[in-house]
Order: structure tokens, then C-alpha cells, then sequence
């Protein structure tokens, strides 16, 4: 994709723009040499860091796989879809809270950059930490996506105004998301990083026996 990580307004280089921009530039022109679009109607896709390593394969299941982990303050009505589907997003929970339900932060003011009248001014704080605080891998239907990565694009400049930091445009991810109604489940296993945070998939780390040598395939169900 094009460079895009200019700030228009201050003129800085941000280069986190690019995510957002570059995404979006990917929606609209991954076609396939004979200008056919190569995703089928269903598909899910996954938007990722480029300092990951899989060591598995990443999966649009919800249900069923005994790697997944989920925080135990869910309800069964939040974990009772498969798959990744339009309108059911999922994605790795990451640290971030959700400052920006709070109306009188100082640095995100969410009624002028959602505007008025926008589902985003609507989650509380406690909603907003329990299904906005995410980060990549994000995994959404590609019509989610379509109408995502449009808003998410249009409201990184408005936070960066605000709060000119590297989470700039995460924080602008969350907003927008809730913009467009579209809450996410939490997954807790799809990352590891920092061993003294939470929310990641340190446990299987832990039920290793010996972490410098490969491990074999496990006998236990509940190990992936």
C-alpha cells in the first residue's frame, strides 16, 4: 500500500496511520488479476502485527477448541456463536481499558469525535473494558470490516488530536467499533508478551514442562 503515515493537521509522521489506511487501501483493491474479488461472501479476516509468530494455526472458531481461553467474567449468551460471523467479532484482549467512556478525559472527547447522536457515546466504562480493549490479531467478517475500517479511518486523526501517542490509533479502533455497534468477544489466548500482564496465554506457557525444549503433542483434552 502507499505511505500514508503523515498527520495532515501537524504535519508529523505518525507512522500507526498506516494500519488503518493501509487496511482499508487493502479492502478496496485486493482483486485478483481478472479485477474478481478472490473473498468469498462468508469470509473472515484477520488483521495482525507484523512482529507476530504463529505457532498454530489462527482459527475463526469460537467453540470447541481446548486452546481457547476466555475470561471467566463471561456469560454463556457471550460465548453462544461457532464462528466468527457478520455482526460477532473476536479479538486478542489487550490492557488498554476504555478511557474514552469517560465524558470529561481530558484527552478523548468522544461527542466530537464520534459525533452526535453516534453509538459510541453509549458504553459505560465497565462495557467498554469488556469488549472494546482489544488488539490484533482482530478477527471480523469481511462486511464488518468494510464499514470498520472506514470509521476507524476517519477517527484516528480526531484522537491523535487529543492524545498524540503511539495507542492513538487503537484507542480510535475501540471507538469505532462501538460506533458501528459492533462489540467484540475477548479472547485471552490469541497473544503472549508480557509475562507480568494479563489477559494473555501465559498458562499454556506454564504447563510446559521444560520451555526450552519443543514441545510433543499432549495427552491432556484441556492443553492445546
Amino acid at each position: 500500500t502507499p505511505e500514508f503515515s503523515k498527520d495532515e493537521k501537524t504535519k508529523r509522521d505518525y507512522k500507526f496511520y498506516n494500519k488503518p489506511r493501509g487496511f482499508r487501501h487493502w479492502l478496496q483493491h485486493s482483486t485478483s488479476p481478472d479485477n474478481a474479488n478472490p473473498m468469498g461472501p462468508d469470509a473472515v479476516i484477520a488483521l495482525i502485527d507484523p512482529d507476530f509468530v504463529f505457532l498454530r494455526p489462527l482459527s475463526a472458531r469460537v467453540q470447541g477448541l481446548n486452546s481457547s481461553i476466555y475470561s471467566s467474567s463471561y456469560k454463556p449468551a457471550d460465548l453462544d456463536f461457532q464462528y466468527v460471523t457478520k455482526g460477532r467479532a473476536v479479538a486478542q484482549m489487550y490492557g488498554l481499558g476504555a478511557p474514552w467512556t469517560n465524558d470529561n478525559h481530558k484527552h478523548f472527547k468522544r461527542g466530537a469525535i464520534c459525533g452526535e447522536g453516534s453509538p459510541c457515546l453509549l458504553p459505560t466504562p465497565r462495557f467498554g473494558e469488556r469488549h472494546y480493549a482489544v488488539g490484533p490479531p482482530y478477527l471480523l467478517h469481511r462486511d464488518d470490516w468494510a464499514r470498520l475500517a472506514d470509521t476507524w479511518t476517519a477517527f484516528v486523526p480526531k484522537v491523535y488530536e487529543g492524545y498524540p501517542h503511539l495507542l492513538a490509533e487503537m484507542y480510535a479502533y475501540s471507538m469505532a467499533a462501538a460506533h458501528e455497534r459492533l462489540p467484540h468477544l475477548q479472547a485471552e489466548h490469541l497473544m503472549v508478551s508480557c509475562t507480568g500482564c494479563y489477559g494473555e496465554g501465559w498458562q499454556w506457557v506454564d504447563a510446559l514442562d521444560n520451555v526450552c525444549v519443543p514441545p510433543q503433542p499432549s495427552q491432556d483434552a484441556d492443553s492445546p
